[in-house]
């Protein structure tokens, strides 16, 4: 990611940037989303490790975006964020939940997660 991005507007629309981002990218390339969607239930030992390390990255990438953020607060962030839209990415690529359903489920989420309501 770049260092300007990371600077520009809010933590809100940084992470929603990043988290619009992936769903685009998987749009763009829907077996790829398959390919991740699968691997994350293998139980070998040596595929379930790196599916943890892409995982791990991924949720790193997104706590990156919160500069503004309360650094104890920033992992739970990114966490939920990503099982979300992954959660709605499944819906996608197995039940065809439309896509433009995806990225107002990340839209929701996010605005929810930087709520006044949220922070009280």
């Amino acid at each position: 990611m770049r260092v300007q991005s990371r600077r520009a507007g809010s933590d809100a629309e940084r992470l929603r940037g990043a988290l619009r981002r992936t769903v685009r990218a998987y749009e763009r390339y829907p077996n790829f989303f398959r390919l991740v969607d699968a691997l994350e239930v293998v139980t070998d030992p040596a595929v379930s490790e790196r599916f943890m390390q892409f995982a791990s990255r991924f949720t790193d990438a997104l706590a990156d975006t919160l500069v503004d953020t309360a650094e104890h607060e920033r992992a739970a962030i990114a966490f939920v964020t990503s099982t979300v839209v992954g959660g709605v990415l499944r819906g996608w690529s197995v039940r065809g939940t439309p896509i433009s359903r995806v990225y107002e489920r990340v839209d929701e989420v996010v605005d929810l997660v930087f709520s006044p309501r949220a922070a009280s």
